[in-house]
């Protein structure tokens, strides 16, 4: 049995606290190794060793870098795991319809999936609640987050008709001929993360970051 590891980048193998930590970076240049943070490729390790799951990228950065190239992006941040399985189509819709769409060609009845991503905007939440972890830009994938994706991934209590039950209705979901994809860049508004996340978690986050910087 496969499974399966649907891989956002941004907010989730990087934070905000790893860009207060590191001003040196300009996030908004380009998107390269150095956009990647070690300590959430180290929680990506924790997942694929403890779980053996191969993983899809579904991220953006899909339409700048090869599968190859991001792999090699991976190692430098010293990415562990085999190399990366596949990515998603651009079908111009919701992630959400693009990750169904490669379980639809490419997953089998047996295979468990999760979802990594950090922005639910970008997905149909009715329909990926039974497979997804929600990561926060504030932090990225720590080990809470990471923890949450082994459990998901290894979890015995999910029958073999339960998730047979989750392929077929992922199966009978058609995507919407009708999607008006949104102009993300219209309507984004920059956000106060330690507003919304909450200020102590925040900078705490980026405290430990610096610590972590200076050793």
């Amino acid at each position: 049995m496969k499974k399966i590891l649907f891989l956002d980048i941004d907010g989730v193998l990087n934070s905000a606290a790893y860009y207060a930590a590191h001003p040196e970076i300009d996030k908004w240049e380009y998107l390269d190794k150095h956009d990647i943070d070690p300590d959430a490729i180290a929680q990506l390790n924790r997942i694929v060793d403890a779980t053996g799951c191969e993983i899809v990228i579904s991220s953006g950065w899909r339409y700048t870098w090869t599968l190859n190239k991001l792999y090699d992006i991976f190692k430098f941040k010293s990415y562990t795991g085999k190399g990366l399985l596949s990515s998603t189509d651009n079908l111009g819709k919701l992630r959400s319809d693009e990750i169904f769409r490669w379980i639809n060609e490419h997953g089998e009845p047996d295979w468990r999936y999760c979802v990594v991503d950090d922005e639910p905007i970008d997905l149909d939440l009715d329909r990926v609640k039974d497979i997804f972890v929600r990561t926060m830009y504030a932090t990225g994938l720590d080990q809470v987050a990471a923890d949450r994706v082994i459990t998901m991934l290894n979890d015995d209590g999910i029958t073999k008709e339960e998730q047979e039950g989750i392929f077929l209705a992922v199966q009978a979901a058609k995507i919407a001929d009708d999607f008006v994809p949104l102009d993300i860049a219209a309507i984004f508004v920059p956000l106060d993360i330690g507003a919304i996340f909450g200020k102590d978690i925040y900078d705490k986050s980026v405290a430990e970051a610096k610590e972590r910087q200076r050793r």
